[in-house]
Protein backbone atom coordinates (compact mmCIF):
# COMPACT_ATOMS: atom_id res chain seq x y z
CA UNK A 1 0.00 0.00 0.00
CA UNK A 2 1.37 3.39 -0.96
CA UNK A 3 2.15 5.75 1.95
CA UNK A 4 -0.39 8.24 0.57
CA UNK A 5 -3.13 5.62 1.00
CA UNK A 6 -3.11 6.27 4.78
CA UNK A 7 -3.19 9.90 5.83
CA UNK A 8 -3.99 11.26 9.28
CA UNK A 9 -5.98 14.38 10.12
CA UNK A 10 -2.78 16.46 10.09
CA UNK A 11 -1.98 15.32 6.54
CA UNK A 12 0.87 12.99 7.53
CA UNK A 13 1.24 10.00 5.20
CA UNK A 14 2.18 6.53 6.47
CA UNK A 15 3.52 3.36 4.91
CA UNK A 16 1.59 0.20 5.77
CA UNK A 17 2.10 -3.55 5.69
CA UNK A 18 -0.33 -6.46 5.32
CA UNK A 19 0.23 -9.15 7.95
CA UNK A 20 -2.26 -12.00 8.06
CA UNK A 21 -5.79 -10.63 8.04
CA UNK A 22 -4.74 -7.17 9.28
CA UNK A 23 -3.01 -4.12 7.86
CA UNK A 24 -0.58 -2.32 10.16
CA UNK A 25 1.02 1.09 10.02
CA UNK A 26 4.74 0.62 9.37
CA UNK A 27 5.56 3.95 11.05
CA UNK A 28 4.84 5.45 14.47
CA UNK A 29 1.88 7.80 14.72
CA UNK A 30 2.71 11.51 14.62
CA UNK A 31 -0.68 13.22 14.61
CA UNK A 32 -1.28 16.22 16.87
CA UNK A 33 -5.07 15.95 16.66
CA UNK A 34 -7.93 13.53 17.11
CA UNK A 35 -9.99 12.45 14.09
CA UNK A 36 -12.56 15.21 14.71
CA UNK A 37 -9.85 17.87 14.58
CA UNK A 38 -9.55 18.49 18.33
CA UNK A 39 -5.97 19.12 19.41
CA UNK A 40 -4.24 16.57 21.66
CA UNK A 41 -2.60 18.78 24.32
CA UNK A 42 1.17 18.95 24.10
CA UNK A 43 3.07 18.80 27.39
CA UNK A 44 6.64 19.88 26.82
CA UNK A 45 9.81 19.96 28.89
CA UNK A 46 9.43 23.20 30.83
CA UNK A 47 9.85 23.69 34.56
CA UNK A 48 6.45 22.35 35.55
CA UNK A 49 6.11 19.79 32.79
CA UNK A 50 6.88 16.71 34.89
CA UNK A 51 4.06 17.40 37.35
CA UNK A 52 1.73 18.42 34.50
CA UNK A 53 2.41 15.10 32.76
CA UNK A 54 2.15 12.91 35.84
CA UNK A 55 -1.00 14.52 37.23
CA UNK A 56 -3.11 14.78 34.10
CA UNK A 57 -6.09 12.48 33.62
CA UNK A 58 -6.68 13.84 30.13
CA UNK A 59 -5.20 12.96 26.73
CA UNK A 60 -1.67 14.28 26.22
CA UNK A 61 1.26 13.96 23.83
CA UNK A 62 4.88 14.86 24.18
CA UNK A 63 8.13 14.88 22.20
CA UNK A 64 11.07 12.92 23.53
CA UNK A 65 13.16 15.45 25.48
CA UNK A 66 11.51 18.26 23.50
CA UNK A 67 13.56 17.64 20.34
CA UNK A 68 11.21 18.17 17.39
CA UNK A 69 13.66 16.39 15.07
CA UNK A 70 12.48 13.17 16.74
CA UNK A 71 8.90 13.49 15.50
CA UNK A 72 9.41 12.43 11.88
CA UNK A 73 11.25 9.20 12.63
CA UNK A 74 9.87 8.23 16.06
CA UNK A 75 6.54 10.07 16.26
CA UNK A 76 4.97 11.58 19.36
CA UNK A 77 4.76 9.83 22.72
CA UNK A 78 1.14 9.62 23.93
CA UNK A 79 -0.43 8.71 27.27
CA UNK A 80 -3.12 6.02 27.52
CA UNK A 81 -5.85 8.65 27.99
CA UNK A 82 -5.20 9.52 24.33
CA UNK A 83 -5.47 5.86 23.32
CA UNK A 84 -8.82 5.36 25.08
CA UNK A 85 -10.42 8.68 24.07
CA UNK A 86 -13.58 8.11 22.01
CA UNK A 87 -12.62 10.86 19.54
CA UNK A 88 -10.11 8.42 18.04
CA UNK A 89 -6.40 9.07 17.61
CA UNK A 90 -5.99 6.84 14.53
CA UNK A 91 -7.14 7.73 10.99
CA UNK A 92 -10.74 6.92 10.04
CA UNK A 93 -11.27 3.16 9.87
CA UNK A 94 -8.13 2.43 11.90
CA UNK A 95 -7.68 1.69 15.61
CA UNK A 96 -5.03 1.35 18.30
CA UNK A 97 -4.28 -2.41 18.43
CA UNK A 98 -5.71 -4.38 21.35
CA UNK A 99 -4.35 -7.61 22.79
CA UNK A 100 -5.99 -9.72 20.06
CA UNK A 101 -4.29 -7.64 17.39
CA UNK A 102 -0.90 -7.85 19.09
CA UNK A 103 -1.12 -11.60 19.59
CA UNK A 104 -2.04 -12.08 15.92
CA UNK A 105 1.05 -10.05 14.95
CA UNK A 106 3.26 -12.04 17.31
CA UNK A 107 2.01 -15.27 15.77
CA UNK A 108 2.88 -13.91 12.32
CA UNK A 109 6.38 -13.37 13.73
CA UNK A 110 6.53 -17.03 14.79
CA UNK A 111 5.78 -16.79 18.51
CA UNK A 112 4.21 -20.04 19.82
CA UNK A 113 0.64 -19.87 21.13
CA UNK A 114 1.82 -20.94 24.58
CA UNK A 115 3.84 -17.71 24.90
CA UNK A 116 1.19 -15.23 23.75
CA UNK A 117 -0.28 -14.61 27.23
CA UNK A 118 3.03 -14.60 29.06
CA UNK A 119 4.03 -11.49 30.99
CA UNK A 120 7.64 -10.59 30.25
CA UNK A 121 9.96 -11.40 27.36
CA UNK A 122 8.95 -14.04 24.80
CA UNK A 123 9.85 -15.16 21.29
CA UNK A 124 13.65 -15.16 21.49
CA UNK A 125 14.01 -18.62 19.95
CA UNK A 126 11.82 -17.55 17.02
CA UNK A 127 13.52 -14.13 16.68
CA UNK A 128 10.03 -12.63 16.90
CA UNK A 129 11.29 -9.17 17.82
CA UNK A 130 14.05 -9.25 15.24
CA UNK A 131 11.57 -9.99 12.46
CA UNK A 132 9.67 -6.83 13.37
CA UNK A 133 12.54 -4.40 14.04
CA UNK A 134 13.76 -1.92 11.45
CA UNK A 135 17.27 -2.57 10.18
CA UNK A 136 18.05 1.13 9.64
CA UNK A 137 20.95 2.40 11.80
CA UNK A 138 19.01 5.63 12.43
CA UNK A 139 16.31 3.64 14.23
CA UNK A 140 18.30 1.56 16.73
CA UNK A 141 21.62 1.41 18.51
CA UNK A 142 24.14 -1.17 17.35
CA UNK A 143 24.24 -4.12 17.56
CA UNK A 144 20.55 -4.30 16.63
CA UNK A 145 20.12 -7.86 17.87
CA UNK A 146 18.37 -10.19 15.41
CA UNK A 147 16.95 -7.36 13.28
CA UNK A 148 15.82 -8.54 9.84
CA UNK A 149 12.53 -6.62 9.38
CA UNK A 150 11.45 -9.53 7.21
CA UNK A 151 7.79 -8.81 7.97
CA UNK A 152 8.08 -5.15 6.95
CA UNK A 153 6.76 -3.83 10.29
CA UNK A 154 9.76 -1.48 10.73
CA UNK A 155 9.58 -1.22 14.54
CA UNK A 156 11.71 1.73 15.67
CA UNK A 157 12.94 2.79 19.10
CA UNK A 158 11.96 6.24 20.44
CA UNK A 159 12.32 5.70 24.21
CA UNK A 160 9.56 6.80 26.64
CA UNK A 161 8.23 9.35 29.07
CA UNK A 162 7.67 7.84 32.49
CA UNK A 163 4.33 8.17 34.28
CA UNK A 164 5.95 10.44 36.88
CA UNK A 165 6.87 12.88 34.11
CA UNK A 166 10.60 12.35 33.57
CA UNK A 167 12.26 11.30 30.32
CA UNK A 168 14.98 8.70 29.98
CA UNK A 169 18.42 10.17 29.21
CA UNK A 170 19.11 11.27 25.65
CA UNK A 171 21.13 8.14 24.87
CA UNK A 172 18.02 5.99 25.37
CA UNK A 173 16.40 7.30 22.18
CA UNK A 174 17.60 4.33 20.13
CA UNK A 175 17.76 1.79 22.97
CA UNK A 176 14.12 0.67 23.22
CA UNK A 177 10.69 1.37 21.80
CA UNK A 178 7.32 0.80 23.48
CA UNK A 179 3.97 0.60 21.69
CA UNK A 180 0.56 0.89 23.34
CA UNK A 181 -2.06 -1.82 23.39
CA UNK A 182 -5.65 -0.57 23.68
CA UNK A 183 -6.33 -3.22 26.35
CA UNK A 184 -6.33 -2.32 30.02
CA UNK A 185 -4.75 -4.46 32.72
CA UNK A 186 -6.71 -2.70 35.49
CA UNK A 187 -7.87 0.80 36.40
CA UNK A 188 -4.32 2.13 36.66
CA UNK A 189 -2.43 0.10 34.05
CA UNK A 190 -2.65 -0.87 30.38
CA UNK A 191 -0.62 -3.28 28.24
CA UNK A 192 2.26 -2.41 25.95
CA UNK A 193 4.79 -4.17 23.73
CA UNK A 194 8.47 -3.39 24.06
CA UNK A 195 11.52 -4.10 21.88
CA UNK A 196 15.18 -3.37 22.64
CA UNK A 197 18.26 -2.95 20.49
CA UNK A 198 20.09 -5.75 22.34
CA UNK A 199 17.29 -8.34 22.36
CA UNK A 200 15.54 -10.37 19.66
CA UNK A 201 12.34 -11.03 21.64
CA UNK A 202 9.27 -8.98 22.62
CA UNK A 203 8.17 -7.89 26.08
CA UNK A 204 4.49 -7.89 27.06
CA UNK A 205 3.71 -6.08 30.30
CA UNK A 206 1.41 -3.51 31.84
CA UNK A 207 2.54 0.05 32.59
CA UNK A 208 0.86 3.08 34.24
CA UNK A 209 -1.59 4.88 31.97
CA UNK A 210 0.33 8.14 32.26
CA UNK A 211 3.35 6.57 30.58
CA UNK A 212 4.31 8.15 27.26
CA UNK A 213 4.60 5.53 24.50
CA UNK A 214 4.42 5.36 20.73
CA UNK A 215 1.32 4.26 18.81
CA UNK A 216 0.90 2.05 15.74
CA UNK A 217 -2.56 1.81 14.19
CA UNK A 218 -4.14 -1.28 12.65
CA UNK A 219 -7.18 -2.17 10.58
CA UNK A 220 -8.75 -5.41 9.40
CA UNK A 221 -8.05 -6.49 5.85
CA UNK A 222 -11.34 -6.02 4.02
CA UNK A 223 -12.26 -7.27 0.57
CA UNK A 224 -12.53 -4.52 -2.04
CA UNK A 225 -12.54 -4.32 -5.81
CA UNK A 226 -8.77 -4.82 -5.63
CA UNK A 227 -8.81 -8.09 -3.67
CA UNK A 228 -11.15 -11.08 -3.78
CA UNK A 229 -11.93 -13.81 -1.25
CA UNK A 230 -10.77 -16.59 -3.54
CA UNK A 231 -7.39 -17.99 -2.53
CA UNK A 232 -5.44 -19.23 -5.58
CA UNK A 233 -3.52 -22.49 -5.39
CA UNK A 234 -0.44 -21.04 -7.10
CA UNK A 235 1.22 -17.79 -8.10
CA UNK A 236 -0.28 -16.27 -11.24
CA UNK A 237 0.22 -13.11 -13.30
CA UNK A 238 -2.74 -12.31 -15.56
CA UNK A 239 -2.50 -10.67 -18.96
CA UNK A 240 -3.22 -6.97 -18.56
CA UNK A 241 -6.64 -5.76 -19.70
CA UNK A 242 -7.29 -4.08 -22.02
CA UNK A 243 -4.34 -4.85 -24.25
CA UNK A 244 -3.41 -2.96 -26.41
CA UNK A 245 -4.45 0.04 -24.26
CA UNK A 246 -4.46 3.84 -24.09
CA UNK A 247 -3.83 5.26 -21.58
CA UNK A 248 -5.00 2.97 -18.73
CA UNK A 249 -4.83 -0.76 -18.15
CA UNK A 250 -5.21 -3.15 -15.23
CA UNK A 251 -2.84 -5.88 -14.06
CA UNK A 252 -4.04 -8.69 -11.78
CA UNK A 253 -1.79 -10.91 -9.70
CA UNK A 254 -2.86 -13.96 -7.70
CA UNK A 255 -1.03 -15.08 -4.57
CA UNK A 256 -1.44 -18.42 -2.81
CA UNK A 257 0.07 -17.15 0.46
CA UNK A 258 1.51 -14.07 2.14
CA UNK A 259 4.54 -13.00 0.14
CA UNK A 260 6.82 -10.11 -0.61
CA UNK A 261 5.71 -8.74 -3.97
CA UNK A 262 7.48 -6.53 -6.47
CA UNK A 263 5.59 -5.61 -9.64
CA UNK A 264 7.70 -3.58 -12.07
CA UNK A 265 7.41 -2.22 -15.62
CA UNK A 266 10.32 -2.24 -18.10
CA UNK A 267 10.78 -0.94 -21.63
CA UNK A 268 12.11 -3.19 -24.40
CA UNK A 269 15.68 -2.09 -23.61
CA UNK A 270 15.35 -3.50 -20.11
CA UNK A 271 15.16 -0.13 -18.35
CA UNK A 272 12.87 0.00 -15.33
CA UNK A 273 10.06 2.46 -16.06
CA UNK A 274 7.95 2.13 -12.92
CA UNK A 275 7.48 0.13 -9.73
CA UNK A 276 3.78 -0.58 -9.22
CA UNK A 277 4.12 -2.45 -5.92
CA UNK A 278 6.95 -3.39 -3.58
CA UNK A 279 5.53 -4.74 -0.30
CA UNK A 280 4.20 -7.77 1.57
CA UNK A 281 0.73 -8.78 0.42
CA UNK A 282 -1.83 -11.30 1.58
CA UNK A 283 -3.18 -14.28 -0.36
CA UNK A 284 -5.84 -13.65 -2.98
CA UNK A 285 -6.32 -11.72 -6.18
CA UNK A 286 -4.95 -8.15 -6.35
CA UNK A 287 -5.61 -5.74 -9.22
CA UNK A 288 -3.53 -2.66 -10.01
CA UNK A 289 -4.67 0.08 -12.38
CA UNK A 290 -1.89 1.69 -14.36
CA UNK A 291 -2.15 5.15 -15.96
CA UNK A 292 0.44 5.64 -18.70
CA UNK A 293 -0.66 9.00 -20.15
CA UNK A 294 2.92 10.34 -19.96
CA UNK A 295 4.54 7.26 -21.56
CA UNK A 296 5.58 6.78 -25.17
CA UNK A 297 3.82 4.26 -27.38
CA UNK A 298 5.42 0.86 -27.58
CA UNK A 299 5.84 -2.57 -26.04
CA UNK A 300 6.50 -2.86 -22.30
CA UNK A 301 7.28 -5.82 -20.07
CA UNK A 302 5.68 -6.14 -16.65
CA UNK A 303 7.38 -8.45 -14.19
CA UNK A 304 6.14 -10.01 -10.96
CA UNK A 305 8.84 -11.04 -8.47
CA UNK A 306 8.03 -13.03 -5.30
CA UNK A 307 9.68 -15.72 -3.21
CA UNK A 308 7.43 -18.18 -5.04
CA UNK A 309 8.83 -17.23 -8.44
CA UNK A 310 9.25 -14.60 -11.17
CA UNK A 311 6.79 -14.14 -14.08
CA UNK A 312 6.89 -11.65 -16.95
CA UNK A 313 4.40 -10.64 -19.64
CA UNK A 314 4.24 -8.08 -22.44
CA UNK A 315 1.75 -5.29 -22.99
CA UNK A 316 1.34 -2.70 -25.75
CA UNK A 317 0.60 1.00 -25.38
CA UNK A 318 -0.85 2.60 -28.50
CA UNK A 319 -1.47 6.33 -28.93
Amino acid sequence: MDPADLIDVDGNGYSTVELGDRIWMAENLRTSRFRNGDTIPLIGTGTDSESAWSETTNPARTIFRGDTDNIRRFGYLYNYHTVSDNRGVCPEGWRVPDENDWKALEQEAGMPSIDLNRIGWSGAAENAGGKLKSTQPEDWNSPNEGATDELGFKWVAGSTRYAYGAFENANSLKVFGGLWSASESDQEYAYRRLARFNRSDIRRNAVPKNSGLSIRCVTDFTVSSEKTNEIPTQLKLEQNYPNPFNPSTSITIKLASIDRVKLSIFDVLGREVAIIADKRMGPGSHTFTLNTSSWASGVYIYRLETRAGVISKQMTLTK
